[in-house]
């Protein structure tokens, strides 16, 4: 065939092997945020499974020690130094608090009671030492920065003041 570095197409490539194909994965060695696995909260399963727990997981690729969160979870086998199936650990963030745009909680029911205010449950705690370190920060857990708002529990869902 005609030459594409002397002709227009159609024309066949010189020289044109194709670059080789991307390792695969590893099987082995640490997988922290479960890259090469499938991940259901803190529980990371084999990517032969298809899916992470939930009913039939025994029955997939690998079978429960592969495929069943509990079973995963209950292995303790760190995804810091292992594959999947292993488990992850920390790293993973809080979820986000829900949205602060709408409806009101005057008893503090969603959220923890403080001194005189509300704190977002994801703030573990509300007020007091390191409130500022938490999820969310001193506008959110620390009774001062909360007070600053002036967001009234009547009228609005933690962080907010009773």
């Amino acid at each position: 065939g005609k030459s594409c570095e002397t002709s227009a197409a159609p024309c066949v490539i010189q020289g044109g092997a194709m670059p080789p194909p991307p390792p695969p994965p590893p099987t082995g060695g640490a997988d922290p945020t479960c890259a090469n696995g499938i991940k259901n909260g803190d529980a990371c399963c084999a990517a032969a499974c298809g899916a992470c727990g939930g009913a039939g997981c025994n029955t997939r690729p690998g079978g429960d020690v592969s495929c069943c969160t509990s079973t995963v979870l209950n292995s303790g086998k760190s995804c810091d130094t292992s594959a999947a199936p292993c488990v992850i650990q920390g790293g993973a963030m809080p979820p986000p608090p829900p949205p602060q745009n709408g409806g009101s909680d005057p008893l503090c029911k969603n959220g923890i009671m403080g001194a005189g205010v509300c704190c977002p449950l994801s703030c573990g705690e509300c007020g007091g030492f390191g409130c500022n370190t938490r999820p969310g920060g001193a506008p959110a857990c620390c009774t001062s920065g909360i007070t600053e708002t002036k967001k009234m529990c009547s009228t609005n869902v933690a962080p907010c003041i009773m």
